[in-house]
């Protein structure tokens, strides 16, 4: 929350290529529902609330502030609930962010496939 109480979100770089046993294969960054939809320039829901918890998507997720869509939680009686802002949420880039362009998103839609 920012200091009047607004919503605030804060982005961090998060390097997915990192080495491991099994590596990914191209359709798990291009053409995904997530990847699609920000494409599109529709809004995206990274995270439900759903029962009392957080319930995240699962794959890559381009970063494109103004679409993506997370859900506010504050607490109430011990416990935490989900509400509504009434301003739109104060958004920072940190640790060298940057946006998906639309060139980049264009790419990531594209369908490629891993064949061996």
């Amino acid at each position: 929350m920012g200091k009047n109480n607004e919503p605030f979100i804060c982005y961090v770089p998060y390097f997915t290529y990192s080495v491991t046993k099994s590596a990914r294969k191209c359709q798990d960054c291009h053409g995904t529902k997530a990847v699609d939809t920000l494409a599109a320039g529709k809004g995206f829901q990274p995270a439900k609330f759903k029962n009392g918890k957080l319930e995240f998507y699962k794959g890559m997720i381009p970063l494109v502030p103004d679409l993506l869509k997370w859900p506010f939680l504050e607490k109430q009686n011990g416990k935490w609930v989900e509400f509504t802002p009434k301003k739109p949420p104060m958004i920072q880039m940190a640790v060298y962010a940057e946006a998906f362009s639309e060139d980049e998103l264009d790419a990531l839609s594209e369908p490629q496939v891993y064949e061996k």
